[in-house]
């Protein structure tokens, strides 16, 4: 009797044990996953919490690729077009773009120069559809920078329609911001609505984000990458009717690097940079696409304007001694940054031009702003070299 009990007792510990290790293969989370963290009451705290788990922006982002197929529509709901958009990205100075519809072929590489592409010749220097520029920010930029998030206001919105499944948050911003020449950012007093983005209740997953211009964006069946949330499928609308749909297709890290990959061909060739404002009439706001020059002649007189830092001249030995002066005539090409990037002799004394080099090319500018974005400027400089009288005339 006693060995029979003791047989029972020990196949129930087996059986006990067996159902034990089946359940944790059947459930690995259990073990393996932690809970997630609760989420935030107040609504820039969703906010903050959001920008830092949806699309692929930010500080700690590592490499990745994606491939999604799209589908363009116009006014009237008609199809205008389809293709692929694929990118390959490691740094915002480092990434390549691959589009590909049947009315355009075009790769662009990001480089620390700007932006080269081949393709289709027709399309340099001019914007992509607004749609497949509007596919790209909401794959991978969908909500408001982190660091802007300061100057912005906050307000929970009742959850309409939703049956309490979903948080939604209205965000409204200054009118405008302008840079200074200094770097510096200042914001207008006049506050404009930002739009509404609303979130699943239990996590900080977008689910939509509506624009005051009628413009609707609906995110569905979320994917994760690197901790964050990505939608596999996406539809845009602007007044209830779809303007773009689109299907991610590949969404994987990228390791490891090949720098060959992202190098663009010889025959590559710079875009123009395009600045997106937003333009106001009888209907709703749109998107309009200005261009942005990389470089602009300015006369004289502004770029003087300008100087910041100016450093005299030394007048060389051997003209003075040779009673030498007059003007040195400098072209002059000036970086975004305000440096002096390059210098080319116009006219003047022959015995002066060194000098007038080696003053200038340490001149320092605040930066040309063109459309609120600084550009490189071509213009010239005049030096002076003058011993205390008015100089010989030619």
């Amino acid at each position: 009797m006693r060995n029979t009990a003791t047989l029972r007792t020990l196949r129930t510990c087996r059986l006990l044990t067996h159902i034990g290790v089946f359940i944790c293969v059947l459930i690995p989370g259990l073990t393996q996953e932690p809970a997630p963290a609760p989420m935030p009451r107040d609504a820039k705290g969703l906010m903050l919490l959001a920008t830092k788990t949806n699309g692929l922006s930010g500080p700690d982002v590592q490499p990745w690729h994606l491939k999604a197929s799209y589908q363009l529509f116009d006014q009237q709901g008609n199809s205008i077009g389809k293709g692929t958009y694929e990118e390959f990205w490691v740094s915002p100075a480092k990434f390549k773009q691959i589009i590909a519809s049947d009315t355009l072929t075009e790769t662009r590489f990001g480089t620390e120069k700007g932006i080269m592409a081949v393709g289709s010749q027709t399309q340099f220097a001019l914007p992509l559809p607004w749609q497949l520029n509007a596919l790209r920010r909401d794959l991978t930029n969908p909500l408001p920078s982190a660091s802007s998030l300061d100057t912005q206001d906050f307000a929970e919105q009742p959850d309409d329609g939703n049956n309490g499944h979903t948080r939604c948050i209205s965000v409204s911003g200054p009118a405008h911001s302008t840079r200074k020449a200094d770097g510096t950012i200042t914001y207008s007093e006049e506050r404009r609505n930002l739009g509404v983005y609303c979130f699943e209740r239990e996590t900080p997953t977008l689910e939509t984000h509506t624009e005051g211009a009628g413009a609707k964006t609906t995110f569905s069946n979320p994917v994760m990458l690197q901790g964050r949330y990505l939608p596999r499928d996406l539809e845009r609308t602007v007044n209830g009717q779809v303007a773009l749909s689109a299907h991610l297709d590949v969404i994987e890290n990228i390791n490891p690097v090949i720098d060959a990959d992202f190098t663009p061909p010889p025959d590559a060739i710079p875009v123009t940079p395009i600045k997106l404002i937003r333009m106001k009439g009888d209907g709703p706001a749109t998107d309009a696409a200005v261009q942005t020059p990389n470089q602009v002649n300015v006369s004289g007189g502004v770029a003087q304007g300008l100087l910041s830092n100016r450093v005299s001249p030394v007048y060389p030995a051997v003209a003075r001694a040779a009673r030498v002066q007059g003007i040195v005539i400098l072209q002059a090409l000036i970086g975004k940054d305000g440096q002096v990037k390059e210098l080319s002799v116009v006219s003047g004394p022959p015995l002066l031009q060194s000098a007038a080099i080696d003053a200038v090319k340490q001149w320092v500018y605040r930066p040309y702003l063109l459309n609120g974005d600084p550009v490189e400027v071509m213009t010239t400089v005049n030096v002076v070299f003058t011993l205390g009288e008015p100089p010989a005339k030619p």
